[in-house]
């Protein structure tokens, strides 16, 4: 166990059709991440599929939230192109607001 990671979470809204929605009502990913450096060291999100998860996943670890947050936008947009994108940018935008005022607070 690494003390110096947090859990972070973000949320949003999928359509209503989407499989998320119906299996969780939202969608939601998670962080761990070092809290000093904040490098992302695990990623997981309420993807239905495996694949989603293990490439979601991929797409994070390694990344720093907030000074590489242009990258990682550009990266969903480019790579990701599930039905959910829209809701894994507003639930990564939401995570990295929440680690940001974790950071403010030290």
């Amino acid at each position: 166990m690494n003390d110096e990671t947090v859990y972070v979470t973000g949320e949003s809204r999928t359509s209503v059709e989407n499989a998320i929605t119906k299996t969780y009502g939202a969608f939601y990913v998670a962080f761990e991440i070092n809290g000093k450096t904040g490098e992302i060291v695990e990623a997981d999100c309420s993807g239905t599929l495996e694949l989603t998860r293990s490439f979601v996943r991929r797409m994070f670890i390694g990344k720093r939230i907030l000074e590489d947050d242009q990258k990682i936008e550009e990266e969903i947009k480019r790579r990701y192109f599930g039905s959910s994108v829209k809701a894994l940018l507003v639930s990564y935008r939401d995570a990295r607001k929440r680690f940001g005022q974790i950071q403010e607070r030290g």
